[in-house]
C-alpha cells in the first residue's frame, strides 16, 4: 500500500486526540446525565477523523474506498448519539430518552445507510462515477452522490435539528448559568455541521476536496471539554431548580453524586456567606466545615452521610450549628438522594432548616424542668 504525507492530516489527528480527551472525561462522569451518549459520540467522531486521515493519506483507490466506508460508521451514528445525548442531558421524558429501544429505532436509517455504503458497487445508491483525482494537494476520491446519500443527509440533519431543539429550551432558562451551558452545547454541535454543509456546497472550489467536518468536530470536542471542566455540563442543577430551589425559604444546596456543589438558592448563599459562582465545584463538606461553630461529632456524621448516600434511596438527617453575627444558630440538615429518572441517584439535595427557636425553647424547658425537679427535691427537706 502506497502512502502520502499531507498537512491536511494534522487537524484530523487533532480531532482524534481531542475526541479521545472528551471520551475519557465523559466516561469518568458516566453516572451523570448525558455522559454515556457523549462518550460514544466522541468515539464516533474520533473514528471518523482517524479513517478520514487514512483515506487522504492512501494513494490506492481500493484502500481509499475501504477507509471511506469505515468512516461512515462514525458518520451515521453521530446524529443518533447527539439526540440521545440531548434527551438524556435535558431530562426529557423523565430521563428515559437514552435507552436501547430509542437507539434501535433511531438507528434504522443509519444501518440501512451502512448496508448501501458497503454494497454501493452493485447499485450506486451512495456514490456514482467514482474516480481518483491526483491533481490536488492530496489524492482524493471524486464522485457524485447517489439518491440514498441525500436521504441519509436529510435524516442526519433532522436528528441534529431535533436534538438542538431539545437543548434549545435550556437556553431560555432564566439562570445565566444554564444559558451558558446550553450555548456551549449548541455551539459544540453547530460548528461541525456548519462545516459539513460548507464542505458539501464548496468542496471543489474552496477546500480542494478536503472534508472539514472532522476538523469541525475537533473544535466541537474542545468546546464540550471546556463545558465539562468549567460550566458544569453534567450538573444536576436544572432538575432541582425547576422544582424547589427558588420556592422555599430554607437553605437548599444541590450537589453532584461526588458532593461537589452544583447549585444553591439565595438562602443557602446568605447562610454560608458564599456566592453561587464561588461555591460551584467545591466539596460541600468543606464549606460546612469552614462555617461550623464547633466541627465535632455531628459534623463528622454529616460528612460521612454525604459520602455514603449516593447508593442509598432514603434521606438522612443531622444537626449542625453556625455562628452568625456573634449568635449561635442551629440548623436541621436533611440530605436526600436526587433522582432524574435513572436507577441510581444522580446527586443530593441538602436542606438546612433553622431550628434555633425550637432549640432554645427546648433548652429553656429543660432548664425549667431541672429547676422544678431541684425544688421538688429540696422542698421536703426545707420543712421543719
Amino acid at each position: 500500500m502506497d502512502w502520502q504525507f499531507t498537512p491536511y492530516v494534522i487537524p484530523l489527528l487533532l480531532t482524534v486526540v481531542l475526541g479521545g480527551g472528551v471520551a475519557v472525561s465523559a466516561w469518568k462522569r458516566r453516572e451523570s446525565p448525558g455522559a454515556v451518549p457523549l462518550f460514544w459520540l466522541s468515539i464516533s467522531a474520533g473514528a471518523w477523523a482517524m479513517f478520514n486521515a487514512l483515506e487522504i493519506s492512501s494513494l490506492d483507490m481500493r484502500h481509499k474506498i475501504v477507509f471511506a466506508n469505515i468512516e461512515y460508521i462514525g458518520i451515521v451514528f453521530i446524529p443518533v448519539l447527539w439526540v440521545l445525548f440531548a434527551l438524556d442531558y435535558s431530562g426529557f421524558d423523565a430521563g428515559k430518552g437514552c435507552n436501547s429501544r430509542n437507539f434501535a429505532l433511531l438507528s434504522i436509517v443509519p444501518v440501512v445507510t451502512l448496508f448501501f455504503v458497503w454494497t454501493n458497487q452493485w447499485h450506486g445508491l451512495m456514490r456514482q462515477a467514482v474516480t481518483l483525482d491526483m491533481s490536488g494537494p492530496f489524492s482524493r476520491i471524486v464522485k457524485t452522490y447517489g439518491p440514498w446519500f441525500w436521504i441519509h443527509t436529510a435524516y442526519s440533519y433532522g436528528l441534529i435539528a431535533f436534538g438542538s431543539l431539545i437543548t434549545g429550551h435550556t437556553v431560555a432558562h432564566p439562570s445565566k448559568l444554564y444559558r451558558s451551558q446550553a450555548l456551549i452545547l449548541m455551539s459544540g454541535v453547530a460548528i461541525p455541521w456548519i462545516a459539513n454543509i460548507a464542505y458539501l456546497v464548496y468542496r471543489g472550489n474552496v477546500f480542494s476536496g478536503f472534508d472539514i467536518t472532522p476538523t469541525g468536530f475537533a473544535i466541537s470536542a474542545l468546546l464540550l471539554e471546556i463545558g465539562i471542566a468549567r460550566a458544569g455540563l453534567f450538573s444536576i442543577m436544572r432538575f432541582a431548580r425547576e422544582h424547589v430551589l427558588d420556592e422555599i425559604e430554607d437553605a437548599v444546596i444541590v450537589t453532584s453524586a461526588s458532593n461537589h456543589v452544583a447549585d444553591m438558592n439565595a438562602a443557602a448563599q446568605n447562610l454560608l456567606g458564599i456566592s453561587l459562582n464561588s461555591a460551584i465545584g467545591q466539596d460541600v463538606s468543606e464549606i460546612f466545615h469552614s462555617m461550623a461553630a464547633s466541627p465535632g461529632a455531628e459534623l463528622d456524621d454529616l460528612t460521612k452521610c454525604l459520602r455514603q448516600l449516593p447508593g442509598s434511596p432514603v434521606s438522612v438527617k443531622g444537626e449542625i450549628s453556625f455562628t452568625i453575627q456573634g449568635e449561635r444558630r442551629f440548623y436541621e440538615i436533611t440530605i436526600s438522594p436526587l433522582n432524574t429518572g435513572g436507577n441510581r441517584p444522580k446527586g443530593k439535595l441538602i436542606t438546612a432548616k433553622d431550628v434555633s427557636c425550637q432549640k432554645k425553647t427546648m433548652q429553656t424547658l429543660e432548664q425549667l424542668q431541672a429547676e422544678l425537679r431541684g425544688r421538688a427535691i429540696r422542698g421536703p427537706l426545707a420543712k421543719p
